[in-house]
């Protein structure tokens, strides 16, 4: 499950979404599926080292999204990384 119009990206790969596209105004939510932050803070502060000036983490994760009866959807589209160049 995820947050209507979420991109999934793999937290332990950020180094290759460098190609991605993010606008620096552009406003970024991040969310775990679990209630703790700490994946989407540490992916946060990457972030912001990038450039990308309004990005945060969302207080208590997907399950805090679904408890306050926000919609959700299974249809997620996943950010391809880039091919690891050897």
């Amino acid at each position: 499950m995820a947050i209507p119009g979420a991109v999934r990206i793999d937290p332990r790969r950020l180094e290759q979404y460098g190609d991605a596209e993010i606008v620096p105004s552009q406003e970024v939510v991040l969310y775990c599926a679990f209630p703790g932050e700490l994946t989407s803070a540490r992916v946060a502060l990457a972030l912001q080292r990038k450039g990308v000036e309004h990005v945060r983490p969302l207080a208590g994760g997907l399950q805090a999204w679904r408890d306050r009866g926000f919609p959700v959807t299974s249809e997620v589209r996943v950010l391809a990384s880039q091919a690891v160049r050897g």
